[in-house]
């Protein structure tokens, strides 16, 4: 976790596997923040956007375990290209990117259901995002 104040949602299961209500745990991450510590992915990997459902902006996270040509893009359920994040090469490691749901024009999109793919290494990912805007 990053430094400072922070929340956790928080779901019990009992162990007839039912779930109980969600409940908000606030913590305080202190210390000093890691230095010189470098993670390299082991697979390809494509993270769940975040937040979603998004209202204004959502951080997709992926990583690479090596070099490569990488397109990530935002699709509607048509089928139909919203966006281009990135295209292009990248260094192994993860990286993050954001969409601000617009499209490629800069107008924001409509509130739905969108998808976004990764194509990286001869390989596919893909997760949904909603839009409420």
């Amino acid at each position: 976790f990053a430094l400072g104040n922070r929340r956790l949602w928080v779901r019990g299961r009992d162990a007839l596997g039912k779930w109980g209500a969600a409940g908000v745990l606030q913590i305080v991450v202190t210390g000093t923040p890691p230095l010189g510590v470098a993670v390299q992915p082991l697979e390809y990997a494509l993270g769940a956007g975040a937040p979603n459902p998004a209202a204004t902006r959502s951080r997709i996270d992926y990583a690479m375990p090596v070099d490569g040509l990488v397109n990530l893009a935002v699709y509607d359920v048509g089928g139909r290209r919203v966006r281009s994040l990135v295209s292009g090469t990248q260094a192994a490691g993860v990286h993050a990117t954001a969409w601000d749901l617009r499209d490629e024009t800069g107008a924001l999109v409509r509130a739905g259901v969108y998808y976004y793919r990764l194509e990286v290494a001869g390989r596919t990912f893909t997760r949904r995002l909603v839009a409420l805007n």
